[in-house]
């Protein structure tokens, strides 16, 4: 396990799979026998595609 650290000293990288790890958690997955690539929640059904 990493260490702790503040959220204020995260680099962006850092941050930025934070709040993956975070959303992941609350994600409803619509289709978890696709690949990781591929799944997506039903919250990700309401957002424009912008890719």
């Amino acid at each position: 396990m990493g260490i702790r650290k503040n959220a204020k000293f995260l680099s962006s990288a850092e941050r930025e799979d934070f709040a993956r790890a975070c959303v992941l958690k609350k994600a409803d997955i619509v289709n978890p026998a696709a690949p990781a690539a591929q799944q997506y929640s039903r919250w990700d059904q309401l957002a424009p595609y912008t890719a």
